[in-house]
């Protein structure tokens, strides 16, 4: 899955997935990013999206619409990463807990 990530962000195809969720979903990045994309669930990737859109808005490839001015707001992007921050933490807390009572079964 990592190799595969690895080839895949920043590629013509992942700007091709991009610019079909956003025409899709009207540029509802809330949508786009609980729906369509792949990614790492890593710091920053909510707002890489969002520089990418930005970028294929000044090369014209997409308009930006209301959806996407309603969605995609520094606030609102800064909640998505924070929300998917809290994510990151409990998965590796029950990833923690799940080691810890596998090696205790051992015992």
């Amino acid at each position: 899955i990592a190799n595969f990530y690895d080839n895949y962000a920043g590629s013509p195809e992942e700007e091709a997935d991009l610019i079909e969720s956003y025409n899709k979903t009207e540029g509802n990045f809330a949508k786009m990013i609980a729906r369509d994309m792949i990614f790492r669930n890593e710091r920053g990737e909510v707002t890489r999206f969002k520089d990418m859109l930005e970028k294929l808005i000044r090369q014209r490839k997409i308009t930006t619409t209301l959806e996407y001015n309603k969605t995609a707001n520094k606030e609102k992007v800064r909640k998505m990463e924070m929300k998917f921050e809290k994510e990151r933490y409990e998965a590796d807390a029950m990833l923690e807990e799940m080691e810890s009572s596998r090696k205790s079964s051992r015992k």
